[in-house]
């Protein structure tokens, strides 16, 4: 899943979950944040993770676990990237096949199914990724695919409430946004910083 970037000292750091738990520890090294469809809100899951939430999170068991599996098939990791793309043709067929092919590996599908199981406790920690975010105010720029498959536009929206002052970008475009939306996003985020970032650090 797509995750927001954190510049720690002038170092990017990635995914979402493990950069939200060390800044909400040491909030002094995060410079600035750019999120490209990632969650930290109840109201950003979409029904894709039903599944997840209403039986394997509650209690793991093996049937509860086969029950989620299939988002672990080829036709679902390819809809992920595909899904909501207005130019599906710039996505390569790389992406889902290399991912695929890795859900091959000895182990693998069990070690994602325990990571989708765990995903879990990450929930648990949105208030206070939520209160960091009100608190800290860094200069953040957001990029939205509008029509993702995995979160929601709601959840997008709701940065804004605690981050007043972000830069929204509301793309038409699926999950992996970067995929068809690489050129934008990439003149957004130079432009954002020259202008919100760099400057004020050289002030």
């Amino acid at each position: 899943m797509q995750d927001p970037i954190f510049y720690f000292r002038g170092k990017t750091f990635d995914p979402s979950a493990v950069g939200f738990r060390i800044v909400t520890h040491k909030p002094e090294i995060l410079e600035w944040l750019i999120i490209q469809n990632t969650n930290a809100y109840e109201v950003g899951f979409t029904d894709a993770w039903e599944g997840l939430r209403g039986a394997l999170w509650q209690n793991r068991t093996p049937e509860a676990a086969a029950g989620v599996a299939g988002l672990l098939e080829l036709e679902t990791v390819k809809a992920i990237y595909l899904h909501g793309s207005k130019l599906p043709e710039l996505i390569s067929p790389d992406n889902w096949n290399s991912d695929f092919a890795t859900l091959q590996r000895p182990n693998a599908r069990r070690v994602h199914l325990d990571l989708l199981y765990d995903y879990r406790k990450n929930v648990a920690l949105y208030p206070t990724w939520q209160a960091f975010l009100k608190a800290q105010q860094p200069e953040t720029i957001i990029f939205w695919a509008q029509d993702d498959i995995v979160f929601t536009r709601e959840g997008g929206e709701a940065y804004l409430a605690d981050l007043p002052k972000a830069e929204m970008h509301r793309l038409e475009a699926g999950h992996f946004a970067v995929e068809d939306c690489l050129d934008y996003i990439s003149k957004h985020m130079h432009r954002f910083y020259d202008e919100r970032v760099g400057a004020n650090s050289n002030q």
